[in-house]
């Protein structure tokens, strides 16, 4: 079946969709799987400490914490002239580099997370190449920077410092943020996942913004909860 410019089957179409999946859905996944066993663990230390699999559990709250880190930094990572990047950045450009062949689909999809933001109204409502150049542009604006977020500079130093290139740096001398600071950083690549979705039909959010694919990511830290409620073995006299 031929498919006209723009139609699903379009190689710009396919290509945005690849990125979406590859980069943007799997991080924002794997920073809410991630965080839920991070909280899991965190909230339940001394049946941690009591548990046979206390060294495992330990191994697995460091290692949920560096992709936790790994796939936020991810997100937010600006594209360069000389890479392409899956980042949030690096989609909207896709988008807004190939609008003449990526229609929009789904206008309530758009609408809708443009409102939460805030900017719905600052955008034509008229779909077309000049509102999905200005929905893009509002997004760009809105991403967190590593220049005027503390949060994400601090997840960029653990990042730089300690996980892709572990230096010999002091500890105490490396930015800190909270859980609260660093998730919200997650609120604009959500939106923006959910705006992506109007150009491919695809409901990543509900009309309130939650991430369907949270459900999905809880089942991990389900899973720690149900490890660390398992009775603690009588100790050999």
């Amino acid at each position: 079946m031929i498919q006209s410019n723009g139609g699903p089957a379009h190689p710009a179409v396919q290509e945005f969709k690849k990125i979406l999946t590859d980069g943007v859905q799997t991080d924002l996944y794997l920073a809410h799987e991630s965080h839920g066993i991070i909280k899991t663990i965190g909230e339940r230390v001394p049946a941690a400490n009591a548990s046979t699999y206390q060294p495992a559990l330990l191994a697995l709250q460091a290692y949920a914490s560096a992709i936790f880190v790994l796939s936020v930094t991810a997100l937010l990572e600006r594209e360069g002239q000389t890479y392409k990047l899956h980042s949030v950045h690096g989609v909207l450009k896709q988008l807004r580099d190939n609008a003449a062949n990526i229609p929009l689909r789904e206008p309530v999809f758009l609408e809708q997370p443009m409102r939460r933001l805030g900017a719905w109204d600052s955008v034509p409502h008229e779909p077309g190449l000049e509102q999905t150049q200005a929905v893009v542009d509002a997004l760009i604006a809105r991403l967190p920077h590593h220049t005027n977020s503390a949060a994400l500079k601090a997840l960029k130093d653990q990042r730089d410092k300690r996980i892709a290139h572990p230096e010999r740096v002091n500890a105490n001398a490396l930015t800190a943020t909270t859980w609260d600071e660093a998730l919200k950083l997650l609120d604009i690549p959500r939106e923006a996942l959910a705006v992506c979705g109007a150009y491919t039909s695809t409901a990543y959010v509900d009309d309130k913004g939650k991430l369907f694919a949270e459900t999905d990511a809880a089942f991990a830290a389900a899973a720690t909860r149900r490890i660390l409620e398992l009775p603690t073995p009588a100790r050999r006299g």
